[in-house]
């Protein structure tokens, strides 16, 4: 299976012009097979494009996650339920949040960990206890970035994850995660990237044409 998992939509990431339709449109120009919705502390947009895969595709499984700004750097959080309220709106420490993701048996994810156009957890990833995995292929990051995120992820042991960080219906997909066994459901999702199920894909390329 090939799931985008960091997609942002402009109904809830100000940061995104990403619009519901675009998705699946973009969905089957790429093949994906499924996508994550991690809007920024805020699951808002993964609701909406919920609901709106039922009409448009029903065959593109539609999982949630969300992108948190912590003092140090924006961590994803995969979680079989969603984050209370009080956690998305404050800026936590990185390890509180990552203590907070295993509370409710949910995964923490260093985001883009070495990007300088957006806050990354490079500079304080030896000093997190139980970081559970690294994005180690970000549309938004150029190469020698992402290659600075895999060396760090087999430094530290843990899982990656590769994704486009899309912002833009041109890039949702450049980059993915294979799965080769099913993923049908979220509790599905955590435990295939807890067992390292995911291999990063996608040669990073943008749409040239794109017309909605």
């Amino acid at each position: 299976m090939k799931i985008d998992l960091h997609v942002h939509t402009a109904l809830a990431s100000p940061c995104s012009n990403l619009l519901v339709p675009e998705i699946f449109e973009v969905a089957k120009i790429r093949g994906l097979d499924g996508i994550c919705i991690t809007d920024h502390s805020s699951y808002a947009g993964f609701h909406r494009v919920k609901r709106a895969a039922s009409d448009l595709m029903p065959s593109l499984k539609v999982f949630f996650g969300v992108e948190i700004r912590t003092t140090k750097g924006d961590m994803l959080i995969y979680s079989p339920h969603e984050l209370s309220e009080d956690l998305l709106n404050c800026v936590p420490q990185p390890q509180y949040l990552i203590d907070c993701a295993h509370e409710v048996g949910g995964l923490a994810v260093a985001a883009h960990p070495f990007r300088r156009t957006a806050p990354g957890l490079g500079a304080v990833l030896n000093d997190l206890s139980g970081l559970d995995g690294i994005e180690v292929r970000n549309g938004n990051c150029p190469d020698f970035v992402n290659s600075m995120a895999l060396a760090s992820a087999k430094e530290l042991d843990v899982f990656v994850t590769s994704s486009s960080d899309a912002h833009c219906a041109a890039s949702l997909g450049a980059y993915y995660s294979v799965f080769d066994s099913p993923v049908t459901s979220q509790v599905d999702l955590i435990k295939a990237l807890s067992d390292r199920l995911a291999i990063p894909a996608g040669d990073g390329r943008m749409l040239k044409v794109v017309k909605f």
